[in-house]
C-alpha cells in the first residue's frame, strides 16, 4: 500500500492550480499549502494526505522519473472518465496516470 505520493514541480502555483482543478475530478481535495509544497487528500478523509506537488527538496530543476506510475484508487468508471477528459482542457502536458477502481476498471490519460 502507497502511504502518499509526491511529484515536483518547478513552478508550484501553476502546479497548485492544475492539481487543484484535475484532483477535484477524483474528490481529492489541497489540504495543505505552504511555499515548499501542497498537500492534497480524501474529501472524506482530509487528514490523509495522498498526494504531494513540491518544489524539489535539493533546489535543483525537477524532472520526470523514468517508469514512475501514479495509480489512483477511485468508485466508478465515470470518474476516471471524467479525470481523463479535465486533464488535457486545463493542460497540454503529456499525463500518464493508471486507475483502478473497486471493480478493477482502468483508464489512460496519455
Amino acid at each position: 500500500m502507497i502511504g502518499f505520493v509526491m511529484v515536483g514541480t518547478n513552478n508550484l502555483d501553476k502546479a497548485i492550480k492544475f492539481y487543484d482543478t484535475l484532483l477535484n475530478t477524483i474528490e481529492l481535495q489541497r489540504v495543505v499549502t505552504n511555499e515548499k509544497y501542497a498537500g492534497f487528500a480524501s474529501k472524506e478523509k482530509p487528514a490523509e494526505v495522498e498526494f504531494y506537488v513540491t518544489n524539489p527538496v535539493n533546489n535543483e530543476k525537477a524532472n520526470f522519473g523514468n517508469g514512475t506510475q501514479i495509480s489512483f484508487l477511485v468508485n466508478s468508471k465515470d470518474l476516471v472518465n471524467n479525470f481523463y477528459n479535465t486533464g488535457p482542457k486545463i493542460s497540454s502536458l503529456a499525463i500518464l496516470i493508471s486507475f483502478v477502481t473497486s471493480v478493477n476498471i482502468v483508464g489512460l490519460i496519455k
